[in-house]
């Protein structure tokens, strides 16, 4: 059951891009009025749980996240789907939320039973948008790493879906170069 404390702004949005499904949460903000025809954006719940875990290291959002996301993925997936592997969209090794990504994905995997396969793809460390074009957004950790996903149903949950470049590239590269039989996707929060 999702966490009661997380107020969703309305219904899942779908996702639509190189995997069989996609749906995020929730909106990663919203906006309030103020007084004289103003508004303001804030951060929605649900997205400032996902980022404040994710840029500010808060652990204890932990429980509450693979909670929701658990929630979800029993709701918005077909109840015969099996899903195969689970993976979780990898930032650069040297960023220091890259542990979090780790623990998420652990956690994610002991909540859904889903073996992992984190660590298939690894994020470049991207300078510029011609260094990304050139050398692409990710690279397989080894040769066999692929093998972990070829012919699978791969769920590939995203925390914070913002353009979907780095999500796209992602499963390109697992459904192209990796034969993943389907993937399927859920975001955390959509910008």
């Amino acid at each position: 059951m999702a966490d009661p404390a997380i107020v969703l702004t309305g219904p899942p949005i779908k996702l639509v891009g190189q995997y069989f499904s996609g749906w995020a949460i929730d909106r990663h903000t919203m906006t309030r009025p103020l007084p004289e025809d103003r508004s303001v954006k804030t951060r929605s719940p649900a997205g400032e749980l996902f980022y404040d875990y994710r840029y500010k290291g808060v652990t204890r959002n932990l429980s509450s996240i693979v909670e929701l996301i658990s929630h979800f993925v029993g709701t918005l997936f077909q109840k015969d789907l099996k899903f195969e592997r689970l993976i979780v969209v990898p930032p650069p090794v040297s960023r220091p939320e890259y542990r979090r990504v780790i623990e998420l994905s652990a956690a994610l995997c002991r909540s859904l039973k889903i073996p992992s396969a984190q660590g298939v793809l690894a994020r470049n460390e991207i300078i510029d948008e011609e260094q990304a074009e050139k050398s692409g957004l990710f690279a397989f950790q080894s040769e066999q790493s692929g093998r972990l996903v070829e012919g699978k149903i791969v769920l590939v949950v995203d925390d914070i879906y913002r353009t979907g470049k780095s999500l796209e590239s992602f499963c390109r590269m697992l459904k192209c170069e990796a034969n993943a039989r389907e993937l399927h996707v859920v975001a955390g929060t959509r910008t």
